[in-house]
């Protein structure tokens, strides 16, 4: 079963601040709307304002430099083939 799409046009109160926040930091959702784990999160906002949270906090506040840390994170999604 997939989940249904979000129209960005008719958002709730709930979803609207994370939509807005997606849409202000990621490039992929100005260029290609709510793709990936972005449309999903706005089924459940609350969830998806604190993952996005937690993903800010790994890729920029890590004590790994920067080259490392983009490393890390590709060879992740290489190895999850994501």
């Amino acid at each position: 079963m997939r989940l249904p799409d979000i129209d960005a046009h008719h958002l709730t109160d709930e979803q609207q601040p994370l939509y807005d926040d997606s849409l202000s930091s990621r490039p992929e959702v100005q260029t290609m709307g709510l793709v990936g784990p972005f449309g999903v999160w706005m089924h459940a906002p609350d969830v998806g304002a604190a993952m996005a949270q937690l993903g800010a906090k790994v890729r920029f506040s890590s004590s790994l430099p920067a080259n490392v840390t983009e490393v890390a994170i590709c060879t992740t999604g290489a190895r999850l083939r994501s």
